[in-house]
């Protein structure tokens, strides 16, 4: 039954799920989940309420699910802003993240870089390199450098800000190999220590035009992208229309969180760091069981197709209230355990980092390496529903969604890294041409990841890689692993689509964490 907007608060909250979740016509009573939500869309749904004047939190939109529930949370909270809007210059204090880059070691680490093609078929160049200084200036991270283990953000006056190249390639025989290696020899030519870490070339091709933007992955991450788009977007149209430059107010300063986080780390509760001992020790168990190798690393590609992906977008909180990363890594624990036969698997996920800390700090709209990386041991199984529970408990019951782990100390590593990067629409279809922005890492630079899975959503195909950096785990175990996690998580797609919503609670939904799930059964069914 679709009931539109009631009130000013539901007007503000529905006009925020249209523009983020890509869709019109939503009912007061639509889930969140079921429209494609999760929680990098929960920010940017945040950021958009801020430019309405109001202000809620991620718990506030993945708890309350609908306009009309969310309406009531944000109903008397009107912005009052105490972020910096000027220049915020200084020393970045370091955090887990860049701690974890700095003891990789990498032989060439200022090719460690995140780009992104950009269509700017259309825009005059003077325009598009306008823009681009309007986004360096206004997030201050952009004009960092980093110097002996430290990042530093430099003054507007002091910064380089950014290189600007422009290529005429229209004559070229094969442009799109001409564009690979020119972006290539770009991102390989970043300076950290003098900077300018941000890059930006514009290649003219004859029927289209393409920009590359890279930026060293130290002052960048998934959600920075979509902030840096949308705000490339605002400034061509509002520079095309004659008008002044002007981006939404800043939130936190990039050296604000890093101090916030500091402070966090510097007070983690007893009960917190025995957690992630307990953990420690449940890793080797949850290690993978060494197969036999023909010493050759391996490098498999998983894509799911339109229906696939939609099922796990819009279904997987009809599971118990999962989340699609849950569904997710419930079918890469039963992949695993199909080809070793183990009971548990341990993994190293990225999150998005972006958390809720020991005081509220606004970086809805921060740009910067929030990532925050933890392990977590989730159960194999066959059963669906255990499978997902299983997963969805074990990340839910990480304490502050590991944003402690990076301050304990870490006597063992699981051999997998988990990263889904959510959601991506950009502008191009699939008849567009694909162009390459080179690579993004120089291939001497070789982290501690032993297995890599990492994944994200682009105009409605899942799409993953999955390789080793390991010849133990050789061309025939990864291409094995992406096909029964291709199985594996098709099977639970299907189950999620298949149910009706079921809000049964589980473990981890109530805050009592005494409770076993058979006295959660025996709850619930007191409940029905």
């Amino acid at each position: 039954e679709y009931i539109a907007p009631r009130n000013d608060e539901e007007k503000v909250v529905y006009k925020a799920f249209e523009e983020i979740l890509n869709t019109d016509k939503i009912s007061v009573k639509d889930s969140f989940f079921e429209l494609g939500g999760d929680s990098i869309k929960a920010i940017r749904i945040i950021s958009e309420l801020r430019k309405m004047g109001y202000e809620a939190t991620v718990k506030d939109i993945m708890n309350g699910k609908t306009v009309e529930k969310i309406s009531f949370e944000i109903k008397t909270r009107t912005i009052n802003t105490s972020c910096e809007q000027g220049e915020v210059v200084g020393k970045v204090d370091t955090t887990p993240i860049m701690k974890m880059f700095k003891e990789y070691n990498l032989k060439k680490p200022e090719h460690y870089n995140q780009s992104m093609m950009f269509t700017v078929d259309g825009i005059e160049n003077h325009i598009i390199k306008q823009s681009i200084e309007e986004i360096v200036k206004h997030h201050d991270i952009l004009r960092a450098v980093y110097k002996a283990g430290e990042l530093e953000i430099l003054s507007i006056s002091e910064s380089l800000l950014f290189d600007f190249y422009e290529f005429d390639y229209s004559k070229k025989s094969d442009k799109h190999k001409s564009v690979y290696e020119k972006c290539t020899e770009i991102q390989g030519s970043i300076d950290l220590v003098s900077g300018p870490i941000v890059k930006v070339a514009v290649f003219s091709l004859g029927e289209t035009k393409q920009m590359m933007i890279c930026i060293h992955h130290l002052a960048v991450d998934g959600i920075s992208w979509r902030i840096i788009r949308e705000d490339f977007e605002m400034l061509v149209e509002q520079i095309r229309s004659g008008n002044k430059p002007c981006l939404p107010e800043k939130t936190a300063s990039f050296i604000e969180w890093s101090k916030k986080l500091k402070e966090y780390g510097d007070n983690i509760s007893i009960k917190d760091k025995i957690y992630w001992e307990k953990v420690n020790d449940e890793i080797v168990e949850g290690k993978i069981i060494r197969q036999k190798s023909s010493g050759e690393s391996g490098f498999s590609v998983v894509r799911f197709d339109r229906e696939i992906t939609e099922k796990l977008l819009t279904k997987c909180n009809n599971a118990f209230g999962a989340k699609i990363d849950e569904v997710l890594i419930a079918g890469l624990a039963r992949a695993i355990g199909r080809i070793t036969g183990q009971k548990k698997i341990a993994l190293r996920n990225e999150g998005h980092g972006r958390e809720e800390i020991h005081e509220h700090i606004s970086i809805d709209r921060t740009v910067g390496w929030f990532t925050n990386i933890y392990s977590v041991i989730v159960d194999v199984s066959e059963d669906n529903a255990q499978s997902i529970v299983a997963a969805k408990d074990s990340l839910r019951g990480i304490p502050d969604n590991g944003m402690g782990y990076g301050f304990v100390n870490h006597s063992c590593m699981p051999d997998i890294t988990f990263n889904y990067l959510g959601e991506f629409n950009s502008d191009q279809n699939e008849d567009i041409e694909y162009w390459s922005a080179g690579e993004d890492i120089a291939n001497e630079n070789i982290d501690d990841d032993i297995i890599l899975v990492n994944g994200e959503t682009n105009n409605g195909i899942l799409l993953f890689e999955i390789k080793s950096n390991d010849a133990e785990f050789d061309r025939l175990f990864i291409s094995r692993v992406a096909e029964e996690f291709k199985k594996a998580v098709a099977e639970l797609a299907e189950y999620c689509s298949l149910i009706e919503n079921n809000e049964v609670k589980t473990n981890s939904d109530l805050s009592d964490d005494t409770l076993d799930n058979e006295e959660l059964e025996f709850l619930n069914s007191l409940i029905d």
